[in-house]
């Protein structure tokens, strides 16, 4: 009762906070130090452990051929995550799980959304052994936490010898995130159950591991066939796709001070753009920005699905914060623009409405990065590699996991 009731006030005060500027303020700086002294915390605490010596992958054994690969995919069909089903197509035949279709809504207390998670758990397990059943499973892919899925039950779809992996892409923000229903309700309380744990931090590797959990660093993917085609006009200049918070709304608000109009699309800043939107938005665009931040902290970065999706749409030049992740996927500089602070930021976009065919030549080699290296089909077969599987070729049908004509 006690803990349904702080729940519900939490949510209230957070939302009369927010509707004034001077609250907007407020609430963003709270939350930066609170988000920023969380990770540290957590950083240091693993940085004075080794991990155990059970936290070696499990490893399969098995030769698979491009094309008849089984997915078995706990992927819910909300925001960006039909994203992840072409690549998975491509391996195979894929059966999908959408957990979320009946998650609660916003009002829900801790005590609705236990029983929701106990309810769905169970139909979960019997959708994977029907699955199991009519044609056998290659391995699971999940992009689940604590609050979604019980450990049991990914050690119960174990044992039936099936590889489970999970994709997790926010470690930095919701590794810890507190007891709901027995259970941690962020990271923590699932990483030991999988047998693969794909982050897109390279520092919580080592988490994993001290948690006694088997991890794989790899970055998000992107899906290249959107970039085939002629390049549109750049008539929309400087454009952000994203939710608009904190230091998101800071960047666009500077820029706009120094006479640069940034037209940001997504949740706050109005309609939130469909698929087919974002294409036509970023392909009329000069210059795509991104922001590296987690949640309200520009001070922690991490790589995003934006930093892989923006430049295989082929559009305008790509220019987000720097980190050190992103460092490694792209040549900065050459495929990609960075910065450190909103002078840099400030002096790199006039840099690039100044000269065009700059930021062209930008866009048109992270394009190529993303077509010879970033693709989601590519994330997927290294991480079959990394469970032991050994794959084929694939047949000429599916030759698009492999090199596919400009």
């Amino acid at each position: 009762m006690i803990e349904n009731l702080v729940w519900r006030v939490r949510n209230a005060l957070r939302t009369a906070v927010d509707s004034t500027r001077l609250g907007e303020a407020a609430h963003a700086y709270c939350r930066r130090l609170q988000q920023e002294d969380g990770y540290r915390r957590i950083r240091e605490r693993y940085a004075q452990q080794c991990p155990p010596a059970n936290s070696r992958l499990r490893r399969f054994d098995g030769t698979k051929t491009v094309g008849s690969i089984h997915t078995f995919a706990i992927i819910p069909a909300w925001s960006w995550h039909d994203e992840l089903m072409p690549g998975l197509e491509m391996l195979g035949p894929v059966t999908r799980y959408d957990y979320a279709r009946s998650f609660p809504d916003g009002n829900a207390n801790v005590k609705d959304i236990v029983a929701w998670r106990r309810r769905m758990n169970g139909e979960l397990l019997e959708a994977f052994r029907e699955a199991h059943h009519t044609r056998r499973v290659d391995w699971v892919l999940a992009y689940v936490q604590g609050l979604h899925v019980m450990a049991d039950t990914i050690r119960h779809i174990e044992s039936s010898g099936v590889p489970t992996v999970n994709l997790s892409l926010d470690d930095k923000n919701s590794w810890d995130c507190g007891d709901v229903g027995g259970q941690n309700a962020g990271s923590l309380g699932l990483v030991e159950a999988f047998d693969l744990w794909w982050t897109s931090a390279s520092v919580s590797t080592s988490w994993v591991e001290a948690e006694g959990g088997r991890a794989i660093y790899l970055p998000e993917g992107c899906n290249v066939e959107d970039g085939v085609g002629e390049v549109d006009s750049m008539d929309l200049g400087v454009t952000f796709i994203g939710t608009a918070y904190g230091h998101r709304l800071e960047m666009v608000r500077y820029l706009a001070r120094h006479g640069i109009i940034v037209r940001p699309f997504g949740k706050g800043w109005g309609r939130v753009p469909t698929r087919a939107e974002v294409r036509s938005i970023v392909r009329r665009s000069a210059i795509c920005l991104g922001h590296g931040g987690i949640g309200y902290s520009s001070q922690i970065t991490n790589v995003k699905g934006r930093d892989f999706e923006l430049p295989a749409l082929r559009g305008g030049a790509y220019v987000t914060t720097y980190n050190a992740d992103l460092a490694r996927h792209f040549d900065v500089g050459r495929e990609i623009l960075c910065w450190h602070s909103l002078d840099e930021l400030l002096e790199i976009t006039r840099f690039l409405l100044r000269t065009p065919s700059a930021g062209r030549r930008l866009a048109a080699l992270a394009y190529e990065r993303c077509r010879r290296e970033h693709r989601w089909s590519q994330r997927y077969l290294s991480v079959l590699e990394a469970l032991g599987f050994r794959v084929d070729e694939p047949c000429p049908k599916v030759r698009l996991v492999g090199e596919m004509n400009p």
